[in-house]
């Protein structure tokens, strides 16, 4: 787990509980009272957050990144094996049998190799073993979290007007019909942190939900207790280059019913997310 840059212990704890929280699968939901009450500590929970989600990305790249190093390892094992294996059978049948050596050569059986095959497995070394458990038990973890999007419902109770995103000096207009894909924003990847602004208003008081989603997975989720009337929603990201492709930022009303769904890319264009 990488180390917030920072020496006062409460900003480092905010760091780890977010890491923490990130690796159990959960959202900004349940980030601790004290901790959603201090600016500075919000944002090294959502920063510890946001490192455990790259590494969790990293650590399935790696997963899925095949490693020749240990294929060719196994191969020259396997092979080496082979022909000791065929060697003492070729030897045990000459003791018995002189003919045998004027006889063809048999191959060898495909029991034998299968075994040495099996065998070499275990030269892994057990911290090797670990990691390929840890990272299969994380990539099973961040699978069972993806959910579809899901569709959404009529509210006249809330209205939304003017959604964008901000980045350093650029100010970045989001469209609210997201059935064009010609007005979805396409950001490049440079921008590492973004920022949503958006004027909402609200016919009676009550609680709505911003989500940010990617890849089918809540990345996160900011909750606002609103009283009746026009008000200003603000919700920052960090961004990485391992999460490149189709995000959504997502408004429900507090029965969690997604009402409103802003669309952009960012880095590369990948619609399957």
């Amino acid at each position: 787990m990488a180390i917030a840059d920072t020496d006062n212990p409460d900003y480092q704890r905010a760091y780890k509980t977010g890491y923490r929280l990130a690796l159990a699968g959960k959202g900004h939901a349940q980030m601790p009272h004290d901790i959603r009450h201090d600016g500075r500590m919000r944002e090294y929970f959502v920063e510890g957050w946001q490192a455990a989600q790259d590494d969790m990305v990293r650590q399935q790249e790696l997963l899925n990144k095949p490693d020749w190093r240990y294929r060719i390892a196994w191969l020259i094992i396997m092979v080496l094996g082979g022909l000791a294996t065929a060697g003492v059978m070729l030897k045990q049948a000459h003791e018995q049998n002189p003919q045998v050596a004027a006889e063809p050569e048999t191959p060898v059986p495909s029991s034998a190799i299968a075994q040495t095959h099996s065998e070499t497995i275990t030269l892994l070394s057990d911290e090797q073993r670990r990691d390929i458990s840890d990272q299969q038990r994380l990539y099973a973890q961040q699978e069972a979290r993806k959910t579809p999007l899901a569709p959404l419902t009529a509210n006249l109770e809330v209205e939304i007007a003017q959604p964008r995103l901000v980045a350093d000096t650029e100010n970045i207009p989001l469209d609210l019909q997201t059935d064009s894909a010609n007005s979805i924003a396409l950001l490049p990847k440079y921008l590492r942190k973004l920022a949503f602004h958006t004027q909402v208003r609200l016919n009676s008081a009550g609680t709505l939900f911003l989500v940010w989603r990617y890849n089918g997975l809540e990345i996160q989720k900011q909750s606002y207790e609103l009283s009746a009337g026009e008000h200003s929603l603000t919700s920052t990201q960090l961004m990485s280059s391992s999460r490149q492709g189709r995000w959504h930022i997502e408004v429900l009303d507090g029965q969690q019913r997604v009402f409103q769904r802003m669309t952009f890319d960012y880095g590369q264009n990948n619609e399957s997310h």
